[in-house]
């Protein structure tokens, strides 16, 4: 699933783009749960993550004083009619990309388990080297989704 300019596309164009907005992660999560995914992650840059956190200055913050002189801007779970989603932010993430996901639909796989290798001595030191190789698995690319051409 693509989206530029902050509207869901079947091909990514040339539009203008735009900032993440709850309707477009709600389209993206709604089109991945009619593909039968459960999607429990949302994968976005930091500057997102802030945006997110904004969502809840809508009539739906509920304020309860209970005594504690603390203030919390954040969303770590948001909950659409498809479910809850587990918003995760990452710093390597393209700037212009947030991710949708199903966790279990990803798989590490192991192409060489770690192992510890004795280099050559250099006079008192001992010298060694950590290897281990290791690959990523897409079980369903119809599980994964992608908002793209944020600002």
């Amino acid at each position: 699933m693509d989206s530029t300019g902050g509207a869901l596309n079947t091909a990514i164009t040339s539009q203008t783009a735009a900032a993440i907005r709850e309707d477009i992660l709600v389209t993206v999560q709604q089109q991945l749960y009619t593909n039968g995914v459960d999607v429990d992650t949302l994968m976005v840059k930091p500057a997102d993550k802030v945006l997110i956190a904004a969502f809840a200055h809508s009539n739906r913050t509920v304020m309860v004083d209970n005594g504690q002189k603390k203030l919390t801007n954040t969303v770590d779970v948001y909950e659409s009619p498809f479910g809850p989603v587990k918003v995760v932010m990452n710093r390597f993430l393209l700037t212009s990309s947030a991710l949708m996901f199903e966790a279990a639909m990803w798989k590490k796989l192991v192409l060489r388990n770690w192992f510890r290798q004795t280099l050559a001595k250099t006079g008192d030191s001992t010298n060694v080297q950590v290897l281990g190789e290791f690959g990523l698995k897409h079980k369903n690319k119809a599980a994964s989704g992608a908002i793209i051409n944020l600002t």
